[in-house]
């Protein structure tokens, strides 16, 4: 977990002035801030600030306890009693704070695999027969595996390919600039 010098400066200058027990206050209020989605109270924003990007970072990252200290520490943040606060707190809120970034994120759905059938649909009325593709498209979205079922003719599979085809030829292009 990587805290921005810059943060890092400005919470150490907000904890020059609050006691162990403000900053167990304050942190718990911002906390419950975060959870509620409420607007701030009467407080420093840069406090507010630099306590949600480093929890919300521990968070997002799932570091335990211990680690959160020994980032604290590398980051010359605060004393060690100071230190312990924001630990302790941190590790109290953890699992609220993942289920919130948990709801908040947005995930894509990622394609696993393809399978495909060719098959005829007849229109005996018409004494036509047409062919038609019958695509399974199967997908990963976090642990759950899904599949995505659809039919389409041969023109519109040849458009999904050569639109699949441009878009696999921008990302070599992008790729090649970057």
């Amino acid at each position: 977990m990587e805290i921005p010098d810059g943060v890092c400066k400005e919470l150490n200058q907000e904890l020059t002035v609050l006691s162990e027990d403000q900053l167990k206050t304050q942190c718990e209020s911002i906390v419950q801030e975060i959870c509620n989605g409420d607007e701030m109270d009467s407080r420093s924003d840069t406090l507010y600030e630099c306590i949600c990007l480093v929890f919300l970072e521990g968070a997002k990252n799932d570091i335990e306890k211990d680690q959160f200290m020994e980032v604290l520490e590398a980051n010359e943040i605060g004393n060690k009693q100071k230190r312990s606060v924001l630990s302790e707190i941190y590790d109290l809120h953890k699992e609220v704070l993942r289920n919130i970034l948990k709801e908040t994120t947005t995930i894509l759905t990622k394609i696993i695999g393809v399978s495909w059938k060719l098959d005829f649909f007849v229109r005996p009325e018409h004494k036509e027969i047409s062919p038609v593709f019958l695509v399974t498209l199967k997908t990963k979205e976090q642990n759950n595996e899904g599949k995505l079922d659809f039919v389409c003719t041969h023109e519109e599979m040849e458009d999904l390919i050569t639109k699949l085809k441009d878009a696999q030829q921008q990302i070599e292009r992008s790729a090649s600039h970057v």
